[in-house]
């Protein structure tokens, strides 16, 4: 179980959230949610989509689509980045994204 607390401190502190939902219902059917420096970088820290929903690749596509849109809108010159299951390549790749030719880079203490 999640602290709801956590939860709500995450969103609050995002740059933006984008929800995907039902038309009928209204019922929520994905999200993702954005940080970054507000100017020259966005990161895409969760990208989440219900899979029992019909076309659970459309829905993933679209909340991409409008994540592009919101960070272009506010930020226009920034990168938009995210961590990605290899199964989720091929919608990035149609989205626009390009992997890192470098690989990623990290530190740890």
């Amino acid at each position: 179980m999640q602290d709801v607390a956590k939860l709500r401190c995450a969103l609050e502190h995002s740059l933006f959230c984008v929800t995907a939902r039902l038309i009928t219902g209204r019922l929520l059917i994905g999200f993702a949610r954005t940080n970054g420096d507000g100017v020259f970088n966005a990161a895409i820290l969760d990208w989440v989509v219900d899979p029992t929903v019909n076309n659970p690749d459309a829905v993933r596509r679209q909340l991409i689509e409008r994540v592009k849109l919101e960070s272009r809108r506010t930020m226009p010159q920034c990168a938009i980045s995210l961590f990605a299951e290899p199964t989720d390549h091929a919608i990035l790749r149609r989205a626009g994204f390009d992997e890192e030719p470098n690989g990623i880079k990290a530190m740890m203490l």
